[in-house]
């Protein structure tokens, strides 16, 4: 049980019990509650803050084994998820100096703001006014926000061991989700990029055979493997602008068929010799039907010379019918690894990646058959080591890497009756950089840890698309620190006059400045940060029971998680905003 900030309120339980002769159960169940820390003043009731949790899980576990050599493995867990919005807020917002239909903001202000004058007065236009009196305020009044989601799954392992050389597992799995999520993107009383509905509602399965085994008297291990899945999603979004409410989404049909491989050969008792790869062959259809893809209603604009005419309500802005998009890669993989000593060990690796491509969901111009975007590639360079030393009392992992992506898929902004960001493969760009990692016991009651890492990202190459849309060689790639560092401390106190022990713990990062969104934007920068966590815990000798005190965030440091720059088409930027500091009391009981 936790009691926290916030109303912080949690309970977790689990048991294991022998249901009869190797047949085993488990049973886990958890609930969370905690209220937002982003305040909304113009609302009330549970609409009166965001960035809250309210979650409640169930997991089962059957184990049979069958026989020695034969185990079964049945999993099944739900999760209900009954939330507010995550917690972001404006952190920008102007008038273009530019054409009304220039943004969804310049639109809002010519020509419906004049309208709303004698009840909201300078609240009427969309301007500083609305920019909230501190970071962790959002001026939204729109009730009825939330973030609902039902996800339930069942899992199937199969494990049988053929010989001691010949082993055969298959995994299958299946997924059902159920998701509600309302949002009112500008965080205002007026309707710039207003009432976003979303409704997802989908399956999924997955079939993976595994086999691996052993050969040369043991000098090679190998694995040969096959994998398939498929996922249906009824995506259907609506959001009101402005000048236009439009019917999004779309029904996605996913597939995708892989074989892949691996062995490692030891070469010598000091060389290794690993490789593998990868073939996959993937399908994704886009199929629009009569409820997405079209406008539900324009705002009643009369002619303007030089602006052209609005559509009116029902004009299809994607035709119906389906469109697929397919494809085929291979990633090898290759690693060479040479035990130095019994304490040290060098490696160095090369390996080849891709993530997917696909469509975009949320159209605000006209188009012959949904816009899509083509895979992004990555190539990985990697050399590092590993050493154990002082009795094993201390261990340090070090590695160097080099990362070229190939066809980065970047957002760039489109025209349309509305502006809209859309997925591009527009960009090349590297990645240097380096990892060390350590972990040391100096005394048997202490324990530390510590890592430091650094980036060197740029872009090598843009298309005119995104350049246009205001990145540039020189724009940092999102999420990407040059430097991180961590350090962690644990210590063991022992207490026999309380007939316990106490453990103690403080966890310490600093990452420096990184953008959180691919077109720059100097309100989606965020600072260095550091984060201090910390914790003091009481376990008492029989091990059944203990108590905790922890704190996260202790400095209490302001920092956004990521963002949104709408400047360009929407007239405004939000930012997800990181929790502030939180403590919580804990205890736990072992039957």
């Amino acid at each position: 049980f936790t009691y926290g900030s916030y109303d912080r309120t949690d309970f977790r339980g689990n048991v294991n019990v022998p249901l009869a002769q190797n047949l085993f159960g488990k049973l886990a169940a958890l609930y969370t509650n905690r209220d937002g820390f982003v305040k909304r003043p113009l609302l009330g009731g549970e609409d009166a803050n965001s960035g809250d949790d309210n979650t409640f899980g169930l997991r089962g576990a059957l184990r049979w084994e069958a026989t020695d050599a034969l185990a079964f493995d049945l999993s099944f867990d739900y999760s209900r998820d009954r939330e507010n919005p995550a917690a972001s807020a404006i952190v920008s917002n102007f008038i273009l100096p530019a054409s009304p239909l220039s943004s969804n903001a310049a639109f809002h202000n010519f020509f419906v703001a004049p309208g709303l004058v004698p009840t909201l007065g300078l609240g009427a236009f969309f301007t500083d006014f609305y920019l909230p009196p501190n970071k962790h305020t959002d001026l939204s009044n729109m009730p009825g926000q939330h973030s609902d989601l039902d996800i339930w799954g069942v899992n199937l392992t199969a494990n049988w061991e053929i010989s001691d050389t010949l082993a055969v597992k298959s995994i299958t799995s299946y997924r059902d989700l159920e998701t509600d999520l309302r949002n009112d993107w500008d965080h205002s009383p007026l309707a710039i990029s207003h009432d976003d509905h979303e409704q997802i509602s989908g399956w999924q399965w997955s079939q993976e055979l595994q086999l691996t085994g052993k050969a040369f008297d043991d000098r090679m291990t190998w694995l040969l493997g096959y994998y398939h899945f498929e996922e249906d999603n009824d995506y259907i979004a609506q959001v009101t602008f402005p000048a236009l409410t439009i019917a999004s989404g779309a029904l996605i049909d996913n597939r995708s068929d892989a074989g892949f491989g691996q062995f490692t050969f030891n070469l010598t008792d000091q060389w290794s010799l690993t490789a593998g790869g990868r073939y996959t062959d993937e399908s994704k259809t886009f199929t629009v039907d009569d409820r997405i893809q079209f406008i539900v209603s324009s705002f009643p604009l009369p002619p303007i010379p030089g602006l052209p005419v609005l559509p009116p309500a029902g004009f299809r802005l994607i035709p119906l019918g389906k469109t697929t998009r397919d494809v085929s890669e291979f990633d090898p993989y290759v690693n060479l690894a040479f035990q130095w000593t019994p304490d040290l060990m060098l490696y160095a690796s090369y390996s080849e990646g891709f993530k997917s491509g696909g469509f975009e969901l949320r159209n605000q111009a006209p188009a012959a058959e949904p816009p899509s975007f083509n895979p992004e590639y990555a190539t990985v360079y990697e050399a590092g080591m590993k050493w154990t030393g002082m009795d094993r009392r201390l261990r340090l992992t070090a590695a160097g890497f080099f990362t070229e992506y190939d066809d980065l898929q970047i957002l760039v902004t489109t025209g349309g009756f509305v502006p809209a960001p859309l997925t591009t493969n527009a960009g090349k760009a590297e990645i240097t950089g380096f990892e060390i990692e350590a972990t040391a016991l100096p005394l048997p009651e202490l324990e530390l840890s510590g890592g430091v890492g650094y980036l060197d990202a740029e872009y090598v190459k843009l298309d005119p698309r995104a350049i246009a849309n205001g990145t540039f060689l020189d724009t940092p790639l999102p999420f990407v620190s040059k430097w991180q560092t961590s350090l962690s401390a644990t210590y063991t106190l022992a207490a026999p006059a309380l007939a316990g022990s106490f453990r103690a713990r403080a966890d310490w990062s600093h990452r420096t400045d990184y953008a959180t969104f691919a077109q720059f934007s100097p309100d989606l920068v965020q600072d260095g940060v550091s984060l201090l966590n910390a914790s003091l815990t009481y376990v008492h000798d029989s091990d059944k029971w203990e108590v905790a005190l922890s704190g996260t965030n202790i400095t209490d440091e302001f920092y956004i998680l990521g963002g949104n720059a709408f400047i360009g088409n929407s007239g405004y930027t939000n930012s997800n905003l990181g929790r502030p500091q939180e403590w919580a009391l804990r205890f736990k009981y072992r039957f």
